[in-house]
């Protein structure tokens, strides 16, 4: 048996030694771990570390020497069986530390490694104050987390013991054992790099690569070895701010922003931080955007060995990168990020919503000129003046998301606008216009005007999300001064010419008017299932109320409301008759009926005008005077 083990058996007290799991007392061993280290250093107990670099035991563990440690436990078993200083053995479960990639079980090892003093000069009261004055953290939540590491972080060990990696410059005296390396020995290494590439360091001889005249700063002596050991990778990437930005003429110091997984906090975030005070005294970056990591729509983490993983070729091979990208920027990367087929399923629907929409859009601009087309902003319609004071505050609303990086935001924010504003509302509304009024007439022209504003702002909106979708786009959308690409135009400005679209009156306005066309279509809804009307334009409606506020603001809107309701007829009656049906919500009576006249065969709306031009009987007057307007002009 080793001597150490007979002659040392020394009793020390811990504060982190409890009663509460076992009895209390517990082996010390300050060459197998930090705790334990830490205690041999206080009380003087020996550092004993009879493992070697392979995980095998040394000759300073006698005949167990070349074991492996873990194969070794039987032969000590049996060893201490024979001398008869085993009293009892069993096998237990507990939980142990393993590798993350081999899955072994980990050994720990008190060995010499180089370190960073993290508290030198103040540094750490250094990068606790940059953290909250200096930096800005996306989200908020990212200064906590970097400052409760960077205020309870040991020092820096910078030191590896593999084979592959950044070279530590540093050399060992082979007299005395002493490690060192100065400025002018890390000087000379950059040199020969420089001129010869980083394996030098491994083709040369220690003398070689020394400046010359060194000696060993404890003995004197001048017969060196290199140190074997290599730069801890986060030192690698925590030093790109000097390798990289202060190296590059297009790049800049510090970063606009750092972007990476959460767990960058113990990272990069943090090696970078580090060193960049350490030598410039400023933190490289001005803003830090940290994201959850990608896992399955079950929420477990994506895994080779699990079968759960869809990789990004897959998904562009099947669906295109807008695809990929819109996933990314629909998702709230605050949070893990799930994925799978459903999700990409129902993003795919939504990206076909936006991109009809587009296709609406470009389809009413064929005969659109900007340069001589565009009406002025008192010259449009009132559902298209409000449609644009709704364009301008989804503007605002998306630069802001888009300055705060909230990018699942404008996802929602545009899809939505597509869906119920544009498609589902306006474009629903002003199918008549765009269909039935001639081609140049003052009211088309001003829903055209409208038409291309959005598909101009939309598209630009959208364009750092679905790129490609958006310069097909823009190869279409009419004008000459229009810039060669999407990517070069200027982004919508609120503060320019569109600030006169804000209208804050009007959107007070159809607030009430798209909450009295919500009542008024689930009438006309219920009355189609029960047969009374087939499609809405069969329809006229009578209205009464009581109310004074509603019957003004009636009379104000009542040659908008068929437009609005999609029927052909709309009456404000002054008393109460025979089947009105009551809406509370809004103080009002309506009453339904088939609409009087005939139904015209161009706009479909049923007049009583319907067949009194005896040279077209199937038509309405509105749609005659069209008609005949167009045949004289040509």
């Amino acid at each position: 048996m080793p001597k150490w083990v007979k002659n040392y058996s020394p009793t020390s007290f811990l504060d982190y030694v409890t009663s509460e799991e076992g009895t209390g007392c517990v082996h010390t061993a300050p060459g197998h771990g930090q705790d334990d280290f830490m205690t041999g250093k206080k009380y003087g107990l020996p550092v004993i570390m009879p493992v070697d670099n392979a995980g095998k035991f040394n000759n300073e563990s006698g005949e167990f020497a070349g074991q492996e440690v873990f194969k070794a436990n039987k032969n000590i078993i049996a060893k201490m069986k024979d001398n008869g200083s085993l009293i009892f053995t069993e096998d237990i479960e507990h939980s142990y530390p393993h590798c993350w990639r081999c899955k072994e079980p980990i050994i720990f090892r008190a060995t010499e490694q180089w370190f960073m003093n993290i508290d030198h000069n103040g540094l750490r009261d250094k990068l606790v104050n940059v953290i909250k004055d200096k930096v800005k953290w996306v989200p908020p939540t990212g200064e906590d987390r970097i400052s409760s590491m960077v205020e309870g972080r040991p020092d820096w060990c910078l030191s590896r013991q593999r084979y592959w990696g950044v070279p530590i410059p540093a050399f060992k005296c082979d007299s005395c054992g002493k490690a060192f390396t100065s400025e002018n020995i890390i000087r000379k290494v950059e040199h020969l790099t420089r001129l010869e590439g980083s394996n030098v360091w491994f083709e040369r001889e220690a003398k070689d690569i020394l400046p010359e005249g060194t000696i060993c700063p404890e003995c004197g002596k001048s017969e060196f070895s290199k140190e074997g050991d290599i730069l801890d990778v986060w030192f690698d990437s925590g030093v790109s701010h000097k390798a990289v930005l202060e190296r590059r003429e297009d790049l800049s110091f510090p970063a606009d922003l750092y972007l990476e997984g959460s767990d960058q906090h113990r990272g990069w975030f943090q090696s970078s931080l580090i060193t960049s005070m350490g030598i410039n005294e400023v933190p490289p970056y001005r803003e830090v955007l940290t994201h959850g990591f990608v896992v399955d729509g079950e929420g477990k983490k994506m895994s080779k060995s699990q079968g759960n993983v869809i990789g990004p070729d897959e998904i562009m091979k099947k669906s295109g990168a807008d695809i990929l990208r819109l996933w990314t920027a629909s998702s709230d990367y605050e949070v893990d990020i799930k994925l799978s087929d459903e999700i990409l399923a129902r993003l795919v629907d939504g990206y076909r919503k936006i991109r009809n929409t587009f296709r609406f859009l470009l389809s009413n601009l064929n005969d659109f000129e900007p340069e001589k087309d565009i009406k002025e902003l008192e010259d449009l319609e009132e559902i298209d003046r409000w449609m644009l004071s709704q364009l301008y505050s989804l503007i605002k609303k998306i630069t802001n998301s888009y300055d705060s990086r909230d990018f699942h935001k404008v996802y929602r924010a545009i899809y939505d606008f597509c869906v119920y504003e544009i498609s589902a509302f306006y474009l629903d509304v002003v199918k008549d216009t765009l269909y039935v009024e001639s081609s140049s007439s003052s009211r088309r022209r001003s829903v055209q005007t409208v038409v291309y504003y959005l598909l101009n702002n939309l598209s630009k909106m959208l364009a750092p999300i679905i790129p490609f979708t958006c310069e097909e786009v823009w190869s279409f959308v009419p004008g000459k001064d229009k810039s060669e690409s999407i990517h070069l135009a200027d982004w919508p400005d609120t503060d320019s010419y569109i600030k006169n679209w804000e209208n804050s009156k009007l959107d007070s306005k159809w607030v009430t008017i798209l909450e009295l066309r919500n009542h008024i279509l689930k009438v006309l809804e219920l009355k189609r299932e029960k047969g009374l009307i087939g499609s809405s334009l069969e329809a006229s409606v009578e209205l009464y109320t009581e109310d004074t506020k509603m019957s003004s603001f009636l009379t104000d809107t009542i040659h908008m409301l068929p437009q609005l309701f999609k029927i052909s007829q709309a009456n404000i009656i002054p008393e109460i008759v025979d089947g009105l049906e009551d809406i509370p919500e809004i103080s009002l009576k309506i009453k339904v009926m088939k609409a009087s006249g005939e139904k015209c065969q161009r706009c479909w709306n049923y007049s009583e005008t319907v067949g009194q031009q005896s040279d077209c009987l199937d038509l309405c007057q509105r749609c005659y005077d069209i008609v005949s307007e167009r045949s004289d002009n040509e």
